[in-house]
C-alpha cells in the first residue's frame, strides 16, 4: 500500500517563501502590475514596455505579452507603457506573424488596450499576416495593423473576437479575414488600402460591423463567401475597386443606414444563393452598377436610394429575386432596373427617375410586380417588357407615369396578350372599351395621357368591356387605361376619353390645324377622304403575314364595326379563301425591301386617291417595310397604315402620331405613337362614316352637324405632351419602324 505524506510549514517558513516568491515574480515581470485577487473583473494587467520586436530579458514586447496572456487561464489586459508609447505615432515592426492562440477553450476575454490609435504594428515583407488568432476571445482596442502578404488580421475558429477603433490597413490580402467558425464585432475604426478584401468571411463566421469606413480596397469592402453571415450598420463603404459589398455561396448580409459608393463594379453583387438586406442605405456614384443578384441570390431593400450609377441601377440574372420597397432608382447611366433570365422583382411604392433607358426593362421569362411606383422622366418608356409576353410577367397597379420621353409601358411587337384597352364604341358620352375578359383596369388622368395621376380601378365583364363616361373626364385633361390580366399581365398604356377636341379631330379628318403635318391654321373648308356608302373595302396582305401581325389585324377589323356600323364593310385577306368579290375595293398590302416601292427609309406608306367628291377610289396600296433578318415587324405600324387608306390624316398624338416623320415633329409635341386606336383617332372614324353625311363635306360640314366642336380646347398645351430634346428616337427603331411623309398624294 502506498502511503502518503504531509509538509508542514511553520508561519516563519510562510513568510519567507512568500518574499521569495514576490522577488523572482517582479524579477521576471518588471513592468507588470501585481495580479488582481480571485474574483476581480478587472483581470490580469500585462505592461508593454518596448516597442521593437526582439527577444530580451528587459521589458516586455507585445508578442510576449500575447503568449503570455495566451498561456493564462484568466482575463489578462495588455496595456503600453505610456512613458515608451507616448509619442502619436508609434510603429512596432515584426518580421512575423504575431500569434494568439489559448492553450484552453475556457481561457478567459482578453483585451489588447493601445494608448492611442497612432500604434501600428508593421510586418516586413514576407509575413503572412500582422496578427493571427486562433480559438479565441480578445479584444483589442484603437490599435492599426498594416501590412502582411495574405492579411492583417486572420481569425480562426474565435468564438468572440471585438475590434474597437481598430485600423487595418495595406494588406496585400485582406484587411480581415476570418475562417471557420466564430464571430468578429468591429465598431469604428477603418479597413482601407488592402489589396484584396476590407473584411472576408468564410465558412461559417459572423460579423457584426458598426460605424467603421471601408475604404479603397482593391476587391471588396466586404466579402462574405460560404455560409458566413454578417450585419452592418452606419458604415460607410467608399471607392471599394470592385464592389462595396459582396455575398456569394450561402453567405447572408444585413445592412442598415449605410452609405455604399464609387465602388467600381457595382456597390452591391450577390451571387449563387447569397442572401443580402438593405433598410436605408444609400447606393451611388457607380461606375457600373448600383445592384446585380445573378444565381439564385436574394435581395431586400427598403427605404434606401440607388442613384447615379454609370450603367444599371439594379440588374437580376439567372434566378435572382428582389423584393424593393419605398426605394429611389435614380439617374442610372442605362436601365434602372433590368432583369433577365428567370428573375423576378416585386416592388412596392418609391420612384424610378431619369434613367437614361426605360425605368424598368423586362426580358426573357423575367417576372416584375410594381405597385404604387413613380415612374419619372425615363429617358425611354417607364416600363419596357418587349419579351414580357413570350414566357415573362408585368405587373404594374396603380403606378404613375410623367415626363418618360416614350410611352409609360413599352411592349414588344409580339405583344398581343392582354389586349390594350381599346375604344370600339361611342354612344353620345359614354365610351365602350374592350380589354380581356375580367381585368382590372386601372384609370388615371392628366393632361397629356401619360398616367400621371391614379383615378380608380374597374373590372371589365365576361366579354372583356366596360364602360365609361366623358362627363366624368377632369376638365382640361384625358382619362389614360391600362388592363392587368387575373393571372397578372398588365397590357400597355391608352387613351380612352377625352374631351372632344376640334383641333385633333381636324388634323385626323382633313389634314389642317396645328396638330396636323402642315402645323398650318385650321381651315374650314378642307376636305374629308372617305369610302362611299356601300363600299365592301378589303385589305389583301399578299405573300407571308407573320401570325401577330394577322391576329392584330383581324381583332382591328373587328373592332371596327362598332365604329362605322354598316356605312362600310371592312376585312382582312392572307393569301388564302374565296376569290375576291367583283364589287369589293380591294387595298394590297404588300410588304417590300425598303427602299423598293417609294418606301423611302418608311416603316410603312399608304398611297391613296379620291375624286372630286372626295371619295377614296382607286388604286390605293399599302407598302409595309420587310423586317431585316433576325428582327419582327410590328403590327401597330400596319394598322396604322390601314387607318390612312380608310381616311384618316396624321396627328400629333395617338396611333395617327407621326415618328421621325417629314416635316420633323415641333418640340412640344410627343414624337410617339399608341398601340392602338385611342379615343379620338376611334372618335375621328365613327365621324368620318357617320351615316349623316354625304357627298363632298368639309370641317364646316361637320361643324354644322355638329359632329365637331366649334371651338378648340387649346390642345397645343393641354392634350399633346410636351417632347425633351433627343425624344425623336425611338429605343427599338429596328423593331417598331418610322413613318414616312405623309401618305394621301394628291389626285
Amino acid at each position: 500500500m502506498r502511503g502518503t505524506s504531509r509538509i508542514t510549514v511553520g508561519y516563519a517558513e510562510w513568510a519567507l517563501l512568500a518574499i521569495l516568491w514576490v522577488g523572482t515574480a517582479l524579477a521576471a515581470e518588471p513592468n507588470a502590475a501585481v495580479a488582481p485577487t480571485a474574483g476581480d473583473d478587472a483581470g490580469n494587467v500585462l505592461i508593454v514596455s518596448r516597442a521593437d520586436d526582439a527577444e530580451s530579458a528587459d521589458g516586455l514586447t507585445l508578442r510576449f505579452a500575447l503568449e503570455r496572456a495566451a498561456r493564462d487561464p484568466n482575463v489578462n489586459i495588455i496595456q503600453f507603457d505610456r512613458s515608451v508609447f507616448r509619442a502619436q505615432a508609434v510603429r512596432i515592426r515584426i518580421d512575423r506573424p504575431l500569434s494568439y492562440a489559448p492553450m484552453t477553450s475556457t481561457g478567459g476575454h482578453d483585451r489588447v488596450d493601445a494608448p492611442t490609435t497612432g500604434l501600428t504594428i508593421e510586418t516586413e515583407p514576407g509575413a503572412d499576416a500582422v496578427l493571427i488568432v486562433r480559438q479565441a476571445r480578445l479584444t483589442l482596442e484603437r490599435l492599426t495593423l498594416a501590412g502582411g502578404e495574405g492579411r492583417a488580421l486572420m481569425l480562426t475558429d474565435c468564438p468572440d473576437v471585438q475590434l474597437v477603433e481598430c485600423r487595418f490597413i495595406h494588406s496585400d490580402g485582406a484587411g480581415i479575414a476570418a475562417f471557420g467558425r466564430g464571430q468578429v464585432s468591429l465598431r469604428g475604426g477603418e479597413l482601407r488600402d488592402n489589396h484584396l478584401h476590407g473584411i472576408v468571411l468564410h465558412g461559417d463566421t459572423a460579423a457584426s460591423v458598426t460605424g467603421t469606413a471601408i475604404c479603397r480596397n482593391a476587391e471588396a469592402g466586404l466579402a462574405a463567401f460560404e455560409r458566413s453571415r454578417a450585419t452592418i450598420h452606419e458604415c460607410m463603404f467608399d471607392a471599394n475597386g470592385q464592389w462595396g459589398i459582396l455575398v456569394a455561396d450561402d453567405g447572408a448580409v444585413q445592412v442598415a443606414n449605410t452609405r455604399v459608393q464609387q465602388s467600381g463594379f457595382a456597390q452591391i453583387d450577390a451571387s449563387r444563393r447569397g442572401r443580402i438586406k438593405l433598410t436605408g442605405c444609400t447606393l451611388t456614384q457607380g461606375s457600373r452598377f448600383g445592384m446585380i443578384a445573378a444565381g439564385d441570390a436574394q435581395v431586400w431593400m427598403t427605404d434606401g436610394s440607388i442613384v447615379e450609377h454609370q450603367s444599371r441601377g439594379i440588374e437580376l440574372q439567372d434566378r435572382a429575386q428582389a423584393q424593393i420597397r419605398s426605394c429611389r432608382i435614380e439617374r442610372s447611366g442605362d436601365f434602372g432596373v433590368v432583369l433577365f433570365g428567370e428573375t423576378a422583382i416585386d416592388v412596392q411604392g418609391g420612384a424610378i427617375r431619369r434613367n437614361h433607358g426605360h425605368g424598368l426593362a423586362i426580358r426573357d421569362d423575367a417576372q416584375a410586380d410594381v405597385w404604387d411606383c413613380a415612374f419619372e422622366g425615363n429617358r425611354y418608356s417607364g416600363a419596357g417588357a418587349p419579351d414580357a409576353g413570350d414566357g415573362g410577367r408585368l405587373r404594374l397597379r396603380r403606378c404613375t407615369f410623367r415626363s418618360n420621353r416614350l410611352r409609360p409601358v413599352f411592349r414588344g411587337p409580339m405583344h398581343l396578350d392582354p389586349p390594350v384597352p381599346t375604344v370600339v364604341r361611342i354612344a353620345g358620352d359614354t365610351v365602350t372599351v374592350r380589354t380581356a375578359p375580367r381585368a382590372i383596369v386601372d384609370l388615371y388622368a392628366d393632361r397629356v395621357g401619360e398616367a400621371a395621376r391614379y383615378l380608380r380601378s374597374v373590372t371589365a365583364d365576361e366579354a372583356g368591356l366596360m364602360t365609361l363616361s366623358v362627363e366624368a373626364v377632369p376638365v382640361g385633361e384625358v382619362i389614360t387605361a391600362a388592363a392587368t390580366t387575373p393571372d397578372g399581365h398588365t397590357s400597355e398604356f391608352n387613351v380612352v376619353a377625352g374631351p372632344i377636341d376640334r383641333d385633333i379631330l381636324a388634323a385626323l379628318l382633313a389634314r389642317t390645324g396645328p396638330l396636323s403635318d402642315t402645323r398650318e391654321s385650321l381651315a374650314d373648308n378642307a376636305s374629308i377622304h372617305r369610302w362611299r356608302s356601300g363600299s365592301q373595302v378589303v385589305f389583301d396582305f399578299r405573300g407571308a403575314c407573320p401570325p401577330h401581325v394577322e391576329c392584330y389585324v383581324q381583332q382591328f377589323t373587328a373592332d371596327l364595326r362598332g365604329l362605322i356600323g354598316e356605312t362600310i364593310r371592312v376585312e382582312a385577306r392572307f393569301g388564302r379563301g374565296a376569290p375576291l368579290p367583283e364589287t369589293a375595293s380591294v387595298v394590297p398590302v404588300q410588304y417590300a425591301a425598303n427602299p423598293v416601292g417609294g418606301l423611302r427609309g418608311a416603316a410603312g406608306t399608304t398611297f391613296t386617291r379620291w375624286d372630286h367628291t372626295g371619295h377614296l377610289t382607286g388604286p390605293i396600296r399599302i407598302l409595309l417595310t420587310e423586317p431585316a433578318a433576325g428582327q419582327t415587324t410590328c403590327p401597330r405600324v400596319t394598322i396604322h397604315e390601314m387607318c390612312h387608306a380608310l381616311g384618316l390624316y396624321h396627328a400629333r398624338v395617338g396611333l395617327l402620331s407621326r415618328m421621325q416623320g417629314i416635316p420633323e415633329p415641333s418640340p412640344e409635341s410627343r414624337n410617339d405613337f399608341s398601340p392602338t386606336l385611342t379615343f379620338y383617332d376611334a372618335l375621328a372614324l365613327q365621324i368620318l362614316y357617320d351615316r349623316r353625311l354625304s357627298g363632298h363635306a368639309t370641317i364646316a360640314d361637320l361643324t354644322q352637324l355638329a359632329l365637331l366642336p366649334k371651338g378648340s380646347l387649346g390642345t397645343e398645351d393641354t392634350v399633346v405632351a410636351r417632347k425633351d430634346p433627343g425624344a425623336d428616337t425611338d429605343p427599338s427603331a429596328s423593331e417598331m419602324g418610322t413613318f414616312s411623309s405623309p401618305p394621301a398624294s394628291r389626285p
